[in-house]
């Protein structure tokens, strides 16, 4: 009885041949039903749920989701918006404005179109919001929305006042002032024995004080010598006359006359020396704004093919408003001594220009002074400044001029 017992308590699997309990179904060792024996053929049939190999693999399927999930999250270049699609939004803060799209639809990883902070006038570009510095500006490869506010500022300008030889400034001669603003009175001062004639860009008030300032000023006073005191040398004339046995009046008058010659001549000679150096800087700025437009022309056109040349050309244009600053200056400061020239009273054009034959001229400088001649004629003439016809003329002659 006992070992029926055991028989019917223990059993071999009939595919393992492992001991197990009689009245399992299924091996616990190779999950083969134990029943399924059919003509001496065995049928392999087994349950899922009680397979050990198939437990394994859902245990390694949870633990390959679990990395899986971490890798995602670990790697992951931040919340998408529908389609990948970002957009681009640029607006002006007060005193500017924006030229460009605004807003862009960009897709992720790609990039905008160019957009300007353009300032008002009397005010300049600061920055973006985001710290960009540059006015213009091309997101690339875009991977979130960019929504940027370009600020700007009010102007400021400088203002620099000086003398030539034998005077001083009295007053702030280096001043800063906002658009739109007034300076403070500077007062330019001669020693003993010469005079104040006028600035450099034509005004006469002294002191004088700027107002409404658009602009930089840099202008120098002129001091001139003083024209003799014929009341106190009229005694003199009068004793020279009388020991010469010539008629008072006759030598009185043609003493009067020669002394204003001279004195006529000494200015002559002063501004065509300016407007000689006033021409020859001319001619030079012509020169180098002729060679920078030239250039410029050749980067627009890369520019129009590719926008990635478009920075070049910016630093190519920042110069150019300098140059032209400086070229507008000359070309008034020239002006002013030709003006002042023609108007001297002397009816020898050539008088004037005596003193540049007593030494060697550049081919540049021989240049203008023939232009300053050919000008002064044409102001005595109509009695009018040609700005423009005078700047064409230094234009026309400096093309290609290589010194």
């Amino acid at each position: 009885m006992k070992k029926e017992v055991m028989e019917n308590q223990e059993k071999l699997c009939i595919k393992c041949k492992k001991q197990h309990f009689s009245d399992v179904t299924y091996c616990p060792y190779c999950g083969k039903k134990q029943d399924d024996q059919e003509d001496g053929k065995i049928e392999s049939k087994t349950d899922k749920k009680f397979s050990p190999e198939l437990e394994s693999d859902k245990i390694r399927l949870e633990v390959e989701s679990k990395l899986e999930e971490e890798f995602s999250v670990a790697y992951d270049d931040g919340p998408k918006q529908e389609n990948n699609q970002y957009t681009l939004t640029y607006k002006a803060g007060n005193n500017g404005s924006i030229e460009g799209d605004s807003p862009q639809a960009v897709n992720h990883g790609e990039g905008g179109t160019p957009n300007t902070a353009v300032p008002a006038e009397g005010y300049h570009f600061e920055k973006w919001s985001d710290g960009v510095v540059e006015p213009t500006r091309t997101d690339i490869d875009v991977k979130n929305d960019i929504d940027v506010v370009a600020t700007f500022s009010t102007n400021q300008y400088t203002l620099t006042y000086k003398a030539e030889d034998n005077g001083s400034i009295t007053g702030e001669s280096f001043q800063k002032v906002t658009q739109g603003e007034n300076g403070t009175a500077v007062t330019a001062t001669s020693e003993p024995g010469y005079q104040f004639v006028k600035w450099s860009d034509g005004f006469t008030d002294n002191p004088r004080t700027d107002t409404k300032v658009t602009g930089n000023i840099d202008v120098t006073a002129n001091i001139k010598k003083k024209k003799a005191n014929l009341i106190k040398v009229l005694p003199f004339i009068i004793i020279f006359a009388v020991l010469v046995v010539v008629g008072t009046a006759l030598l009185k008058s043609f003493f009067v006359e020669d002394k204003e010659i001279e004195v006529v001549q000494i200015d002559q000679k002063s501004l065509a020396q300016e407007a000689l150096r006033n021409g020859v800087n001319i001619g030079i700025l012509t020169n180098e704004l002729e060679r920078a437009y030239a250039v410029i022309e050749r980067a627009q056109r890369l520019a129009d093919m590719s926008s990635r040349y478009q920075k070049n050309l910016e630093v190519l244009e920042k110069p150019i408003p300098g140059l032209e600053s400086r070229l507008q200056n000359q070309l008034h400061e020239y002006q002013v001594n030709i003006t002042g020239l023609a108007d001297s009273g002397t009816s020898n054009i050539e008088s004037f220009l005596k003193a540049f034959d007593e030494k060697t001229l550049s081919s540049r400088e021989k240049l203008v002074v023939e232009l300053i001649s050919v000008h002064v004629q044409e102001y005595k003439k109509s009695d009018s400044v040609n700005s423009q016809g005078w700047l064409e003329s230094f234009q026309r002659e400096f093309k290609d001029f290589v010194d």
